[in-house]
């Protein structure tokens, strides 16, 4: 028996099902005082296994000129670290999505 959890695929003898979890995918932009430049990226956030992923990120500079791009549509999810800006667009993003499930329910 092989089971992985979060999104992955689980397997059970000759069954094997691929289980689902709530994904959520934002444009996130930050910038940083410092270098005087923002970013703008798509992030993908894992709600049940508290992961996320950056898909695509373009870095701009004070003229607002790109000075770099990347496109990872195909990054691995990675753990969400307790503390970080991170856990505080995670935990904003799962507030937001509870505040609307229950708008629905009145």
């Amino acid at each position: 028996m092989h089971i992985m959890e979060c999104g992955l695929i689980r397997q059970r003898q000759d069954f094997i099902q691929v289980a689902k979890s709530m994904r959520i995918g934002i444009i996130n932009v930050r910038y940083d005082a410092d270098k005087d430049e923002y970013l703008i990226s798509h992030d993908e956030y894992d709600l049940d296994c508290r992961m996320s992923r950056t898909l695509h990120a373009t870095f701009y500079n004070s003229q607002n000129e790109v000075i770099n791009s990347y496109n990872r549509s195909y990054a691995d999810f990675e753990d969400i670290i307790p503390g970080t800006n991170g856990e505080a667009v995670y935990d904003a993003v799962v507030l937001l999505k509870e505040t609307r499930e229950n708008a629905r329910r009145l």
